[in-house]
């Protein structure tokens, strides 16, 4: 049997070498971008010779008691050494300085002395850790990101409440980048409100020796009024002792740190110090509510952030908060005066366009508008029998004082029986009306234009006016009514004119004028007291 020294053994074992045509490598892994030994010892007899190869790559030599690189490949240039001083110990050990994703492989390192030659060999593995995990939540969409990770990470999904693994179907990404290291990005998409769940995404290294896990939760949007003590909530889902806990404020596009906590040193730092407030008692337990003591609606309406940062774990509670201006008691009391102010001129200025229309209507019943054009016309053509009488006075208004009157009124200007000529023209009064016939037609005339007036007054002058103010007053329906009444009226004057109303025939001009001016002064009340048929 052969028998191997078992310090011997142990040695090359953990270094490797051959016995009896068995191989045994040692394995190492290095960090990215970290130094990194390769180990190689031998049995120190005098002058050696050391050779550093990758897969027949030249890596490093040593001979004549120096390095030699003029052998070495450009890759490896200026990033390995040995340890010079332990060489005459047997240490053959390489040295690589930044290691890189292209670094990993078999190496073979070459000893020769007096004694012999040996190899061993060395399986050198690379390997990213994971540094961070990040979750968004954009619109109905939750994406989970980490980046320089090597080997390619696996991605798993959870919620809080919990929800079923086959409805969280994710898409999940992962590229290389020109150093070879990965980036993993996976997307699900929100399960009902935003506001309902609480995501976790856990990124899982290619070996299991790393978990990094990240949490987000959006809260449901909170208001406050200025001056009003407002809390924003931030619940840690498990509470760690060695965390930090930041809160950051964001408003537009500017994001600042408002607040910061170190549990293993107990350092704070609060920039919204009297403006804000945290319990740092409850933060240890899990709470890291903060109280924001007066705010205001300019400098505090914006997003609230609550992370945790804690051993490969990372949490995040977001907050939108709207603060808004407050409302006094005096600015309540004004308000409801200016509302109730313009309700009551509303209501009086509707009242007193009610009342002039229905005056209208009544004054334009018992009056009929006649043109005087038309009364010129009946009589230059000398038809006697259609000239209009005027309808009688209202008998209610009148009474026996109205008789009196009326009868004093006409002593007062006796009636003349001079003939009239048809063939002279009427005098004009400054107004423009005919003052030698009809004189009161201008008065009834003003009436009704006035009420024409006070019903169109509320009609705007231009047509966009007009078109502006429509829908906003009831005043056309009102001229609309107004207009088919005095067509009403017209219609039925017409008809008086032909079948009731007959002037009486005379032989003279001048009678036949003094009957119509009689008529046209007195009532039938007042024709009997005066003997007048």
């Amino acid at each position: 049997m052969f028998l191997v020294p078992l310090w011997i053994l142990t040695e090359e074992m953990s270094l490797g070498f051959t016995c009896a045509g068995l191989t045994l490598d040692a394995h190492v892994t290095c960090l990215f971008f970290e130094d990194c030994v390769l180990p190689c010892s031998f049995k120190p007899t005098g002058a050696v010779v050391i050779h550093w190869y990758k897969q027949q790559i030249p890596v490093h030599s040593y001979y004549y008691n120096k390095d030699q690189y003029g052998l070495q490949n450009k890759h490896f240039s200026g990033r390995t050494n040995l340890f010079n001083s332990q060489i005459a110990q047997g240490n053959a050990s390489l040295v690589l300085r930044k290691v890189k994703v292209q670094d990993q492989g078999r190496y073979k390192c070459y000893t020769s002395t007096r004694k012999g030659n040996q190899e061993t060999f060395v399986n050198l593995g690379v390997k990213a850790l994971i540094q961070f995990v990040k979750l968004e939540m954009v619109e109905e969409r939750v994406t989970c990101l980490s980046q320089n990770i090597y080997p390619a990470p696996e991605v798993t999904w959870a919620t809080d409440p919990p929800s079923d693994t086959r409805s969280l179907q994710n898409f999940t990404r992962k590229t290389p980048d020109s150093k070879g290291l990965f980036t993993v990005e996976s997307t699900i998409s929100v399960k009902g409100n935003i506001s309902d769940h609480t995501y976790f995404c856990s990124v899982v290294s290619a070996d299991g020796t790393q978990v990094w896990t990240a949490s987000l939760h959006h809260q449901d949007e909170l208001f406050g009024e200025e001056g009003s003590g407002l809390m924003i909530p931030c619940m840690i889902p498990h509470p760690r002792h060695n965390f930090t806990l930041t809160w950051t404020f964001i408003r537009t596009t500017e994001s600042t740190v408002i607040f910061t906590y170190d549990s293993r040193t107990r350092r704070i730092m609060n920039l919204w110090e009297s403006k804000a407030e945290l319990d740092i008692d409850q933060a240890h337990l899990g709470n890291g509510s903060l109280h924001l003591l007066n705010p205001d609606s300019l400098g505090h309406s914006g997003t609230y952030i609550c992370t945790f940062y804690g051993f490969q774990m990372r949490h995040q509670v977001q907050t939108h908060v709207n603060v808004t201006v407050r409302v006094t008691d005096d600015d309540d009391d004004d308000c409801r005066r200016s509302w109730w102010g313009t309700a009551v001129s509303v209501f009086i200025f509707l009242i007193t366009v009610s009342v002039a229309l229905s005056r209208c209507f009544r004054l334009r019943g018992e009056h009929p508008v006649r043109s005087h054009s038309d009364i010129n016309k009946r009589i230059r053509s000398g038809n006697k029998t259609e000239i209009p009488l005027f309808e009688r006075q209202r008998q209610d208004e009148a009474g026996h004082n109205g008789l009196e009157s009326a009868e004093t009124e006409i002593h007062r200007a006796p009636f003349s029986t001079t003939p009239f000529d048809a063939t002279k023209p009427f005098k004009q009064d400054p107004d423009g009306l005919n003052n030698g016939i009809l004189p009161h037609i201008q008065t009834e005339s003003s009436m009704i234009n006035t009420c024409l007036i006070i019903s169109d007054s509320s009609t705007s002058d231009t047509p966009e006016e007009r078109h502006e103010s429509r829908p906003q007053t009831p005043t056309g329906a009102l001229i609309t009514l107004f207009t088919s009444e005095m067509n009403t009226d017209a219609s039925d004057d017409k008809e008086n004119e032909r079948n009731g109303l007959k002037s009486e025939s005379h032989t003279s001009d001048g009678v036949e004028m003094e009957s119509s001016m009689t008529q046209r002064f007195t009532t039938p009340e007042l024709s009997q007291i005066n003997g007048f048929r």
